[in-house]
Order: structure tokens, then sequence, then C-alpha cells
């Protein structure tokens, strides 16, 4: 910090003060400014000289400062820490507090004193040295506290709560709670009993992370508590003393247990009716108990060979199974007794080598394949009795290499299917989804044909996404798809579109469609060419090298037309004759450098084609 700052009295905010070394500032110029409100971070305290000087800044008298940051760097001398947090003592109006790489062992007294009555929110960490905790307890008005990376904490006991000098309960008023990497830590354990709400009685979310030689003692009763998430503890073995979830944790909505694996969750009893979800990641091994969240998600359980489906209960809406990499199939019944599941996700499964959509209830209306790595084939007979099913995702399984059967689904509104590496055919065509609004089929290396004449007329957007093997779509191929309103065709180089007369009607007649979009499809050139619907709003081209001039794509009648994007198009050399449409208000040239110098502002023989529009940008410079 520049010196003399003492100077500036009359200073009311001053958000950070550092301290150099040997710069001349000293954090006793503090004290002159007696006005300072709001926050005030002061960081590179190892920096100190003077502990006098400390003393002298008179933070205890700056009644209006409302958060406090105090910094150490990670390194240094920490022999006079305690004497210099001693003197950083703040006044007692102070909300806010935090101590952030403090080399000391133990905190000094006004750190959880119970005259600081207006104290809400509370971090230490980085505290490498430290080796007890401060009475936070007794602090009347905490509602959050942030506790990391205080490596040298092995237990957690009555200092924590209370140094004697209050008879308040402590934690009164705690509403969060974290504990992070704190990885010597073993123990914790927690005074009183039932009592008015137990030692945390407003505790409404608790967080365990990282502390891999922890086994708690957890108390039976958290009557507020909403969430609680235990991950990367291996220690953990039971949550002792917690002997039924539903009476322990009554208002539970959110359980989260990730690589914990020895941890028993499944011997505890019932779990809470107020259990909305419940996250389970990196286990060895389920043990039978009772479910009963409407959301479950389990992750990353490599052990698990046979999943146990029959474990689930009725009452479940959403299901998550990622990561299992050894689950080889699952049983013939399947999930048809979920008859309240509306979503299921699997994803990860590396050796799930069959997938039959009759084990899924009627009730699904979303589901989600991912990363399957041996599966080889669907049937999409199997999905026919889902009559709830709106969307189907099917992506990352690279085994997968045919569609058998005739799908047929009056309710399948959007189907997805992504990074099929082998996929070859679609099946007996997907006409039968006379519901069906969004296709989407992305980075399916291998498909060289989509079902002729068989795409469903009710399509409104269709994306075709890096398809290098795609060849001729059929005579007509979008003749009848009259509903489209966004057609999407990028890096599909080999997919051909003769003259109209050759193939039908082309895209002109598709009267409600406003997005086009054809990248690198060079062979679709003459399906530009043969004219485009008068419902565009939008048109975007890139990667047509043998494009020389628009004049055939019949401009002069795309009167809704709003933006425009040319890209890639290097021997392209003018605009249409006639000009753009005057309703352009966008128009985005990159990548054309025989069209750019034409179009430049004032200058260019074809700015008088453009000058209308009111944003233009060539070259990502934008001259209008």
């Amino acid at each position: 910090m520049p010196p003399e700052m003492c100077n500036l009295t009359e200073l009311q905010t001053l958000s950070y003060f550092v301290l150099g070394k040997n710069s001349g500032s000293s954090i006793k110029e503090l004290g002159a400014l007696h006005y300072l409100s709001g926050a005030l971070e002061i960081s590179e305290l190892q920096n100190v000289d003077v502990v006098r000087d400390v003393w002298d800044s008179k933070l205890c008298e700056k009644e209006h400062l409302r958060e406090l940051v105090f910094c150490w760097s990670a390194d240094h001398d920490s022999r006079r820490d305690k004497e210099v947090l001693d003197a950083l003592r703040p006044h007692t109006n102070v909300k806010e507090i935090v101590i952030d790489s403090y080399g000391g062992e133990t905190f000094s007294n006004w750190v959880g004193h119970c005259s600081y009555t207006n104290m809400v929110i509370v971090n230490i960490g980085s505290c490498y040295n430290c080796c007890l905790f401060p009475p936070l307890g007794q602090l009347p008005s905490l509602q959050n506290l942030v506790i990391y990376e205080c490596h040298g904490v092995e237990r957690i006991g009555a200092e924590f709560y209370s140094d004697g000098s209050s008879n308040t309960k402590p934690f009164r008023t705690l509403k969060s709670l974290r504990f992070v990497d704190m990885s010597k830590l073993q123990e914790w354990s927690f005074p009183g009993g039932h009592e008015d709400g137990g030692c945390f009685p407003l505790l409404e979310h608790l967080h365990i992370i990282r502390c891999p030689k922890l086994n708690m003692c957890l108390p039976d009763y958290f009557p507020s508590l909403k969430t609680l998430e235990i991950r990367c503890n291996e220690q953990i073995v039971v949550l002792q003393g917690v002997q039924r979830i539903e009476t322990s944790f009554p208002s539970l909505e959110l359980l989260n247990i990730e690589d914990c694996p020895r941890l028993e969750i499944f011997l505890l009893s019932n779990f809470p009716s107020s259990l909305k979800e419940l996250h389970l990641s990196g286990y060895d091994s389920y043990h039978r108990g009772t479910i009963v969240p409407p959301c479950l998600a389990i992750q990353g359980c490599e052990n698990v060979i046979t999943f146990p489906e029959a474990l689930l209960p009725t009452t479940l809406t959403l299901l998550r199974i990622e990561g299992l990499g050894n689950l080889k199939a699952l049983n013939e019944e399947g999930f048809r007794h979920l008859t309240s599941l509306k979503r299921l996700r699997i994803d990860g499964c590396e050796k799930l080598q069959f997938f039959r959509g009759e084990v899924l209830p009627t009730s699904l209306a979303h589901l989600h394949l991912r990363k399957l790595a041996k599966l080889k084939a669907l049937n999409w007979e199997g999905f026919q009795h889902l009559t709830s099913l709106v969307e189907l995702i099917i992506e990352g399984c690279d085994e997968l290499q045919f569609f058998h059967g005739e799908v047929q689904s009056t309710s399948l509104a959007s189907l997805h299917l992504r990074k099929l590496a082998k996929l070859v055919d679609l099946g007996k065509g997907l006409q039968g989804l006379i519901s069906l609004t969004e296709l989407q089929i992305f980075d399916c290396e291998r498909l060289r044909h989509l079902p002729e004449n068989e795409l469903p007329t009710s399509l409104t957007s269709l994306y075709m996404l890096s398809l290098p093997s795609l060849e001729d779509p059929g005579k007509g191929f979008f003749q009848h798809l009259i509903s489209l309103k966004e057609l999407e065709i990028k890096w599909c180089g080999k997919f051909k579109y003769g003259s109209v007369e050759e193939n039908g009607k082309g895209i002109k007649h598709l009267s409600s469609l406003t997005k086009l979009v054809i990248w690198y499809c060079e062979k679709l050139q003459s399906l530009l060419e043969d004219g485009l619907p008068t419902s565009l709003t939008f048109l975007s081209i890139a990667g047509f090298p043998k494009l020389r001039e628009m004049n055939r794509m019949d401009f002069q009648h795309l009167n809704l037309l709003q933006a425009m994007e040319i890209w890639w198009c290097e021997n392209l050399q003018c605009l249409p004759a006639e000009g753009l449409p005057s309703s352009l208000s966008f128009l985005d040239i990159y990548g054309c450098p025989l069209l750019e110098p034409r179009c430049q502002k004032g200058t260019g023989s074809d700015w008088h084609k453009i000058s209308h529009i009111s944003h233009i940008e060539i070259s990502r410079i934008i001259i209008a």
C-alpha cells in the first residue's frame, strides 16, 4: 500500500490493505481512519514488523466495519502470529470474519467470544499448525461456519463448543457447517442429547468432505437437518449413534454419500419421508434395507455385478445408475415395478451387454443410455409399451451397430443419437414415431443411410452433424417434412442431393422452415441453389469451396430473413445481383477472401447491397 494513507481521515471504504515487506506502509496507519465501514481485507500479515503497530490500527474501535478478512501467506515464520491475531481484535459489531493461513497453534481469546453477538459467518482455513479450535459454539448469532485445511487438528471436543464463560446452548443458531480437507481429524464428539433440539437445533446443512481418518459418532438427533453430505472419507464405517435415520434426521431432504466405501448405509433403517434425493457413489457393496427417496443416484460402485432392482421402492421418480463398471446385466423383472419412475439414466456401465426395453415401466418419460461400451444392438420393439416416453437419448455406446425391428410410439417427441461410432443401421424406419418433433444424429461415423421417405411428418427440428459416411438421402427426402422449422446439416461431406427434377421439390416448399444451417456439405450446394423457403428468418452456410455466386438462391423472395452467416466460402466472389432482403438486420462474413473486400463500408463494390443492415461483421470486425 502507498505510505501516508493515514492522511485520508475521512475515508469510509477501503476494501483491501496489503502489507508490503519494507514498503514503508504500516498497519498502524489504519488507526487514523475512524470512519471505515463495510468490508476490509488485510493481507500479507506476516510482514508485520512491530506488533504494537497492529494494536495502533485500532480495529476494536471501528464500529462500522461489518466484514473482516485476515490473511497471512502460506509459507512464513509463524512464531508471532498469535500476538498479531490478539492485536487484530475487532469491534463487537462485526458480522463476518475470515482467518486464512494463520500459523499459530491456538487462536486468540476474542475468536469465538460470546460478546460478538452480531457474528453470523466465520471461515477458518489453511491454518496448518492449528491443533485446537476456538469456542465458536458460544457465538450467539452464528449461522454459517466453514473450516478447511486445518491439518493439525486430530480431534474436536468440548473446547469447540464453549470455554465455560457462557451458559448459552452451543451453536443454537447455526444453519450451515462445513469441514473440508482435514487430513488428520479422527474424532468429533458432541455434548448433550435431545434436550431443546440437540446441540445443533437449527442446523440445516452439514458437509464433511475429504476427512480421510474421521470415524465419527454423530448425535442421534438433528431436528432441522435438510442436507447431509459425506464425501471422500475412507475410514467412516457407520454413523455410530444414529439408530434410525427417520427419527435422527426427521427433516432430511438430500443425502449425498460419495467415496466412503466402508460406510454401511443400507444397514441403517428406513429413511424419513421428507427425503427427496439420495446420491450414493463409490460403494463396494449394497446391503438389504429400505430406500424411499423419490430421487436416487448410484455412482462408481465397481464391485456391483447385479443390480438390486427389487430393493428399489415403487415411489421412486428419478434413478441414475452411473459408473458401475462391473454390472453385466439387469435382472429379468428389471424396473417394471417402479410404477412412479419418470427419469432413468444408465451411464458408464461398461460391461452391460444387453438392455431390453421390456424391463422398463410404462410411467417412464425420459430415458438416457450413455457409455454402455459392450452394448451391440437395441430392439425398437422393446420400447413400444412405453406410452409415456417423450425423450430418448442414446450416446457414447461404441459397439452399438444396429437397431432391430420397427419403432412405434405415439408419445416420443425427442430422439437423440450421439457418438455411436459403429452404428450402421437405424432399423426399418422412424415413421412410426408419429409425435416425434426433434431428431438429433451426431458423430455416427459409419452411418451411411437414413430411412428413405420414413422420417415422420411431425418433425419440427432435424439436426445431422458429423456423419462423414452419410450418402444419398433418397428421392424426396425433404418433401414430406412439412412441419420442419429448424434444419441443421454439418460436416456430412458425402451427403449429396441432386436437382429438383431428380429428387423432388427440394426444400423450397418447406413453408414452416425458419432456421437453415448447412456447413461443410459441398455436395448440397445444389440444394441451396434450387431455392430457399420464403419463411426463413436465419440462414448460415459454411464450407462451400465451389460456390462462386448466390444469384440462384432467389433472395428477393426472403422477406422474413433477419440474420445470415457466410463462412469459409473462399471462392465466393459477390453477393446476389438483386442485393439482400430489406428485412436483414445481421450479417456475418468470415473466411471469404474474395467477397470481403467488396463488402467494406463505403468503398466496397457490394457495399450498396448491404448498407441497410444495422449490424455487419467482416472477419470478426464490426463495421456497422
